[in-house]
């Protein structure tokens, strides 16, 4: 059962205390904030905590978290197909797993998609200036066959 919490506790208070466990600091908890801002940088810093102990970068958490989101190009192409991919009423789970492997376009020459992906990446670099040179080409390919035919 989630622990409820104490008595008195305000909503600014709640929002420090949670995003303060993933690693966002009480000071950029601000009024003109946005809740799914501020969750996506708690996110953000999660992971980075999780490179911090496990990897063997000689950084430490204090210093990984002063890295902001939006230069890393994997976060960059994120956030472009999040904003402007076509909307989903529902996410299905092969969905998933293509946006996982997309935000790697940055670090290949050829990424190969389903045709959905193909035209969240269309609709992106159309809109999102930082994503040109970043990526590279993005193929379509239903299948396997599709790939081997692919020179």
């Amino acid at each position: 059962m989630p622990s409820l919490p104490p008595p008195g506790t305000t909503v600014r208070g709640l929002i420090v205390t949670t995003l303060g466990s993933q690693g966002v600091d009480a000071h950029e908890v601000r009024g003109e904030c946005v809740l799914g801002g501020l969750s996506r940088l708690g996110l953000f810093r999660s992971q980075f905590r999780a490179v911090a102990v496990a990897s063997d970068t000689g950084r430490s958490f204090k210093e990984l978290k002063r890295v902001r989101m939006d230069i890393l190009p994997s976060r960059i192409i994120e956030d472009a197909l999040r904003v402007h991919g076509q909307p989903r009423e529902r996410q299905p789970d092969r969905d998933v797993h293509d946006r996982h492997l997309a935000v790697l376009a940055a670090y290949c020459d050829v990424l190969y998609v389903d045709k959905r992906t193909s035209e969240d990446f269309r609709r992106a670099m159309h809109k999102e200036p930082r994503l040109k040179g970043l990526v590279g080409e993005i193929a379509k390919a239903a299948d396997f066959d599709a790939l081997l035919g692919h020179s």
